[in-house]
């Protein structure tokens, strides 16, 4: 079987910037996001390693809290 990935596969230009965004937020501060900014498992996995706090209550938030779109 042959795999064609087109050229500009990846993210849309928001799902990339909230991404963008997260990473550059969890260097500066401790930072939540209220539920999950993106559905891909290694995306979400590799924002936990860099250190963001998935929580489901905001509540659960103390500092800096991402609230998603969707």
């Amino acid at each position: 079987m042959e795999i064609i990935i087109g050229e500009n596969a990846g993210f849309c230009y928001g799902v990339q910037r909230a991404v963008d965004k997260a990473l550059e937020s969890v260097k500066e501060n401790t930072t939540y996001c209220l539920g999950e900014i993106v559905h891909n498992q290694n995306v979400i996995d590799k924002l936990k390693k860099s250190g963001l706090c998935f929580i489901k209550t905001i509540e659960e938030s103390n500092g800096n809290t991402i609230i998603r779109a969707h």
